[in-house]
């Protein structure tokens, strides 16, 4: 919030008020003397942005269940926002090699919204210069050519989550963790085909829950299958009955029943201690 009178900025959010009056960040000299007095101005709340014109390729895409799209949970949110963010960054890497451009010359970005009932993800990408260079239109020119390039990048590459070869570079170094080639193919596929992952079979389950066997066994717990081929976790009175699923997949959406306990690939290989702690008695 800013003080229309003096400027002065207050950062502590609305949780605590302003003070009114409150000194000034700078001295006021009034014939030859400093001005002590403070300043009793209304605040207002202010965002600080500029324009910025330039040309901008959008793709729009509606998050459907199976598909997650429930990106305003906060328990649910980071691998939608992660998958967005590493197919934004894939997208705009498979555009400048295919335009033979610096990566300088194009930058993307992404946002979450809701549009006529459904749920969306924005993807955009735009020119870095002011007024447009034409690349965001030649990207949009060829878009079928680079989505197949962005797919065979991301499908090409041999690393765990994510590598310089496939998604990370200096500019969006803050983010490398939050970069992952897997989720950024789901996503590519829900967009060029509408396929929703593949739920997991008995192996790729039993893959998945390893981290998590690991830890249950060190603490006493039993593992064992139920007739349907659900995990079931067991240490003395206490039992849990698991499936694991897609870290896409919108687990609301899913036909099991109430006791079963869904925890996606994302959690157990990205939140293991909090999962671990949810089950221990």
């Amino acid at each position: 919030m800013i003080c229309e009178r003096c400027g002065f900025v207050h950062l502590a959010g609305a949780a605590q008020a302003p003070l009114i009056p409150h000194d000034r960040d700078y001295e006021v000299v009034l014939r030859g003397q400093v001005d002590r007095t403070r300043c009793n101005g209304p605040f207002r709340a202010a965002f600080i942005g500029y324009k910025f014109p330039t040309d901008i390729l959008l793709l729009r895409v509606r998050l459907r269940p199976p598909f997650a799209n429930r990106y305003d949970l906060p328990g649910e949110r980071r691998p939608i926002r992660e998958a967005v963010r590493s197919f934004s960054e894939a997208l705009v890497g498979a555009a400048c090699r295919h335009l033979d451009i610096d990566t300088r010359e194009l930058k993307a970005g992404f946002r979450f919204l809701e549009n006529q009932g459904d749920r969306c993800a924005d993807v955009f990408l735009y020119d870095s210069l002011a007024g447009g260079a034409g690349y965001a239109n030649l990207t949009a020119g060829s878009i079928d050519e680079i989505l197949q390039l962005t797919q065979a990048s991301l499908n090409e590459c041999s690393c765990s989550s994510s590598c310089t070869r496939c998604l990370r570079n200096y500019d969006n170094r803050l983010y490398h963790s939050a970069l992952n080639r897997f989720l950024a193919l789901d996503f590519l596929n829900y967009l060029r085909y509408g396929r929703c992952p593949v739920p997991l079979d008995a192996d790729q389950e039993v893959r998945a829950f390893a981290p998590l066997a690991e830890m249950l066994a060190l603490e006493g717990w039993t593992l064992s299958k139920d007739s349907e081929g659900r995990t079931i976790a067991r240490r003395g009175s206490v039992a849990h009955t698991m499936r694991c699923v897609p870290s896409l997949t919108d687990r609301a959406s899913l036909s099991e029943p109430a006791h079963v306990r869904l925890l996606s690939v994302f959690e157990v290989e990205n939140n293991l201690p909090d999962v671990f702690g949810s089950l221990a008695p």
